[in-house]
């Protein structure tokens, strides 16, 4: 068989060195002489271009040798997470109600890149990100809510009235958890006996002006009442009094109330003004489940 030796840098590169400025005072002295420093530092790229040649001439490959001995095993990971069977339970419903919520939207089907997911893979998939989160576990939120006013309500002064017909907004960053919302006459039935937090961001407008004669005590009240009772520790009352600087103006009530399974919860508005208020489109109402 043919064998081919390589040989890489023999000989030590300084004595190289001298060997070549030995040669060079061999030649004519018409030569134009080098300084000591580019001498060496041309020598230094003629010895790597000879290497990459030899290299290239004779490419050094070797097999691949025996695999080695196993090393020691490593210490124990971080213990999993205990999650109880309640947990497990509320995780799957959340995530069986989100799966139909969307199906009601487009129809049997949840569209992701333009292919249908089975609900058992998107269940699945649903379930383990929430388990398997590196992150604190969020806690899981049975019963939440958000929908604006869809057309304006005039209220005539003396009247309480409540707000209804509103819309379910379709924007990013709306949510919906559950299904205890009656759009239509404007109520959340409140699906568990428990505590829940409710807000409303009422937006009005009058035409009281300047010359207007209003009583000095006009105001404005939004409720949040349970039960149709806006009654102490059962509504939340938020009042305002009117500006003629302003025609525009917006009241935002916000509490928390104890309300039992199968009952409901409303806005109203009550005017104190003299004159009639327009509580306008885009007024929402939201609230959630905070705890037993």
């Amino acid at each position: 068989m043919l064998a081919i030796n390589c040989v890489v840098a023999d000989i030590d590169p300084f004595q190289r060195f001298l060997n070549q400025g030995k040669k060079a005072t061999s030649k004519s002295s018409s030569t134009p002489t080098q300084s000591p420093f580019n001498a060496w530092k041309d020598f230094l790229e003629k010895a790597k271009e000879e290497e990459r040649k030899k290299l290239q001439d004779c490419p050094m490959t070797c097999p691949a040798g025996p695999r080695g001995n196993d090393g020691p095993q490593g210490p124990p990971g971080v213990p999993g997470k205990n999650v109880a069977k309640s947990d497990i339970i509320a995780i799957i419903r959340e995530v069986f109600e989100e799966y139909f919520t969307v199906t009601d939207r487009c129809g049997l089907c949840v569209k992701k890149n333009q292919s249908s997911v089975n609900i058992f893979t998107y269940v699945a998939k649903k379930a383990q990100d929430n388990l398997n989160s590196n992150k604190a576990p969020i806690a899981v939120i049975p019963s939440a809510f958000h929908m604006e006013l869809q057309s304006a309500i005039v209220v005539d002064h003396g009247a309480r009235k409540l707000l209804i017909h509103y819309v379910q907004p379709t924007h990013r960053g709306t949510f919906t958890r559950g299904n205890g919302i009656d759009v239509q006459k404007g109520l959340f039935i409140a699906p568990y006996s428990a505590i829940y937090r409710f807000s409303a961001l009422i937006h009005l407008h009058h035409s009281i002006t300047s010359s207007t004669n209003t009583n000095k005590n006009a105001h404005v009240i939004a409720y949040i009442c349970v039960d149709f009772a806006c009654t102490r520790n059962r509504s939340i009352k938020f009042v305002s009094g009117l500006s003629p600087n302003s025609r525009q103006f917006t009241l935002y009530a916000d509490g928390i109330l104890y309300v039992e399974a199968g009952h409901t919860v409303g806005i109203y508005v009550e005017n104190i003004s003299g004159h009639p208020i327009t509580v306008q489109n885009r007024s929402s109402f939201s609230g959630h489940l905070v705890g037993a």
